[in-house]
This record gives structure tokens, C-alpha cells and sequence, in this order.
């Protein structure tokens, strides 16, 4: 079969009911070829949406101090559904239910090794059907939506990934095996009924990570050059698996059918300033000499931009959700710290502002990109809603939030 070609301009004016002609500011622009089962969308410029989106508060839970039913101490996880908000806490254990008012309904979990009780839980994933999931140390455990305890899954994992539920009701946790071919680190489905299903291992790309190691007595210590480019990879809502190198803004999606959705596009990534580059080198150095004294640099050197994306996200409404780095701000007139072992005290001139970038699951095209607000952190990940999403803040007196933000789309 014969690649199919098409300008995004045309595509653009078939959805909106318009004549052909070259594409106005803002508007998307693209090339889509497909050939065989693999269909690339290049996208070249301009957005569905016609310009970036904002992100616009309109619910916070949390505060300082008073009723202790909106006080936080850690929160591990976030999740919802249609009519209420679940917040994974361990300090103490627990889950915590809010609706979508912010007002508190009940908790449920709590301290402790016995059925339903949590010992020390990691993430948390949701089903709009009523299900709740909480990785613990070594299991899952499902929830009713009224939080009773209804069965206990096995939990053999290493990665710290957020746990997905998928449209079927299948919840995909990370999972170590091994067989013939070696040592595995994935996903792993297991049904409704706790049935174990589908493996999906980790991308396996032909390249060499951009590590340091330092060694003392029989002990190693790892670390990755700083903004070396890596693989990430997710299994989305929909069944799919979204994977790719970050060296280039290029990844693929790869369905339950069989079919391959590759998705480029067209960006520069911030770049890495000379004088950031050798502050970021001296002070990972440092972190690796005071392990062990006289360790040198023998890996690649911090390259010269920042990855073209970090991870993948998807969400019920067929977006996926592409976190990258957006820019970088430099202070005025800053001085970094000197050099230390201690990262949790340097002082850094240089801020990457976050956001992501939004396509359609189904074409690939670009819907348009969202800056995080501050002081919006990714740990943990968000929530996302058809309207918005939740996410975990924490102000400058170490106050715990969860707030609900709207998506306000440009115009």
C-alpha cells in the first residue's frame, strides 16, 4: 500500500468544515504517513488548541493547622473518580476520601500487617468503577469504594511507578521476573478477578546510560550524568503503551491491536549553559568523591541541552501527557553554592520550569502545551480529570495541599 501523506493544514480544514489553504497562526500543522500497521504524525507547528493552556486552581485540601482531617504528613499517591478525591498518606498510613466539595468523608487503610492495614504504602491507583489499589512493600491491596478490604495481590516489583487501571478494569504494577531470556523489570496486568496477566517489559534500546559509579569497600554507589538523555515508558489508559528515547522528541505508541502510533515533534530543548554545566558537574563530582576519595569523571560530560521529554502520562479522555522541560530560568545576579556533597543545602541559579505537552491518543496530533503552576510539584504525579487534574503543593511553611486545577484552554 502506497504511504498516505497529508499537510496538517488540510486535516485541519476537513475537521473544521473549511477549504484548503496554508494554516493560520496557531494552527496545527503536520504530516501524518502511514505504511503498513505504523502511522507517523510529524508535528510541525501550531496546535490544536491554538496556543498554550493554563492551569487554573479551583479547590485546595490541606492546611497548617486545626482540624486534623485536612492536615497531611506524607502524601504518597493521589487518585479520583466522578464524586471523590483519594489521597494516599504514610505518616500515618492511611487513605484518605474527600469529595470533590473538599469536604472530608471517612479514611480507611491504617497502621498495621493484617488484612486491609498498611504498612508502609508507595502508590496508589484508582478505578472508576470503585476499586481502590495501594501498593504496599511487598503487596496490593484492593478496596471497595467504601474502603472494606476485598483481596490481596502479590507485589514483586523494584520500580517506583504510579499504578495504572486501565478502561477494562485491568491494574498494571510493576513486577521483576526472570525466564529464559534473563532478568526482567516491568509491568505486569492482573484482572479484575486478581488473575495475573500481559508482561510488558521495559523499552529495550540499543544504548549505553550515561552512568557514574564509585566504589568504596564492597559497596557502590550509582548515579546518571546529569540530564543525560534515558528511556521512559507507560501503559496508558486505553491498553497502550507509549515508549521512546529522550534524546529526541520522538516516541511511539504501541495499541492492543497491533498497531504502532509514532509521534515526533518539531522542538528545540532548552539548552545547557556552559557556567550551569560546570556547576551541575563540580557538585555531582563531589557527591561521588566524598563516597570514594579521588574518584574522576570518566563518563560522557553533561550534554550540551536538556532531554527532549521526561516521561508519559495518559488520561480516561484519550490524551496523553508528555512532562517535559519547558525552560530554564536563570537568577539574576546569583551565586551558586560552592560545590558540596549535600545536595539539600546548594544553592542553584538555574530553575527548569515544568509543564507538559498534550496529544490526541487517537491522531497524535498536538493539542497544545501546559505550564505547572508553582509551587506544583511531580512527587507525587497528578491526577488527571477530564476538566483539569489534581496535584500535591507544598508552601513555603511546609504545608501539605491537594488542589484541583481547571484547564483553561486558550480563548
Amino acid at each position: 500500500m502506497a504511504p498516505l501523506v497529508a499537510t496538517g493544514a488540510a486535516l485541519l480544514a476537513a475537521c473544521a468544515g473549511g477549504g484548503p489553504g496554508s494554516p493560520r497562526s496557531g494552527e496545527w500543522a503536520g504530516t501524518v504517513t502511514t505504511a503498513g500497521n505504523v502511522t507517523t504524525v510529524i508535528n510541525e507547528s501550531g496546535s490544536v488548541w491554538g496556543g498554550p493552556a493554563e492551569l487554573v486552581e479551583s479547590l485546595s485540601i490541606g492546611v497548617e493547622s486545626g482540624d486534623g482531617a485536612y492536615m497531611f504528613g506524607r502524601i504518597d499517591s493521589i487518585g479520583a473518580t466522578e464524586d471523590r478525591i483519594y489521597v494516599l498518606e504514610d505518616r500515618p498510613p492511611a487513605v484518605r476520601v474527600y469529595g470533590h466539595d473538599g469536604r472530608h468523608l471517612f479514611d480507611f487503610g491504617g497502621a498495621g500487617e493484617g488484612p486491609g492495614e498498611l504498612n508502609n504504602p508507595v502508590t496508589m491507583g484508582v478505578d472508576p468503577g470503585g476499586r481502590v489499589m495501594v501498593q504496599d512493600l511487598h503487596r496490593v491491596t484492593v478496596y471497595s469504594f467504601e474502603g472494606e478490604p476485598l483481596d490481596t495481590w502479590p507485589y514483586r516489583g523494584g520500580l517506583i511507578l504510579p499504578i495504572t487501571v486501565t478502561l477494562d478494569g485491568t491494574t498494571w504494577i510493576p513486577w521483576n521476573w526472570r525466564d529464559d531470556e534473563g532478568f526482567h523489570a516491568g509491568l505486569m496486568a492482573i484482572a479484575p478477578d486478581g488473575s495475573e496477566g500481559r508482561r510488558v517489559d521495559g523499552p529495550d534500546y540499543d544504548y549505553e546510560p550515561w552512568q557514574l559509579t564509585a566504589r568504596q569497600g564492597g559497596r557502590t554507589m550509582m548515579a546518571s550524568v546529569p540530564y543525560a538523555p534515558g528511556s521512559a515508558f507507560a501503559v496508558l489508559p486505553s491498553g497502550a503503551v507509549a515508549q521512546g528515547l529522550r534524546d529526541r522528541y520522538r516516541f511511539e505508541v504501541h495499541r492492543p491491536d497491533g498497531s504502532v502510533l509514532v509521534i515526533e515533534r518539531a522542538i528545540e530543548p532548552p539548552p545547557i549553559s556552559t557556567a550551569e554545566a560546570e556547576w551541575r558537574t563540580a557538585t555531582t563530582a563531589a557527591r561521588l568523591r566524598a563516597y570514594q576519595p579521588g574518584w574522576a569523571w570518566t563518563a560522557r560530560p553533561i550534554p550540551g541541552h536538556k532531554p527532549a521529554f521526561q516521561s508519559f502520562s495518559g488520561d480516561r479522555w484519550g490524551r496523553i501527557w508528555v512532562q517535559r522541560i519547558l525552560r530554564t530560568d536563570e537568577a539574576p545576579d546569583c551565586e551558586p553554592s560552592p560545590p558540596s556533597a549535600d545536595e539539600r543545602v546548594l544553592l542553584s541559579c538555574w530553575t527548569d520550569v515544568m509543564g507538559w505537552d498534550v496529544f490526541e491518543e487517537s491522531t497524535g496530533r498536538f493539542l497544545g502545551s501546559v505550564e505547572q503552576p508553582a509551587p506544583f510539584t511531580f512527587r507525587p504525579p497528578p491526577a488527571f480529570l477530564e476538566d483539569g487534574m489534581l496535584a500535591v503543593v507544598e508552601d513555603e511553611a511546609g504545608t501539605l495541599m491537594v488542589k484541583r486545577y481547571r484547564l483553561a484552554l486558550p480563548g
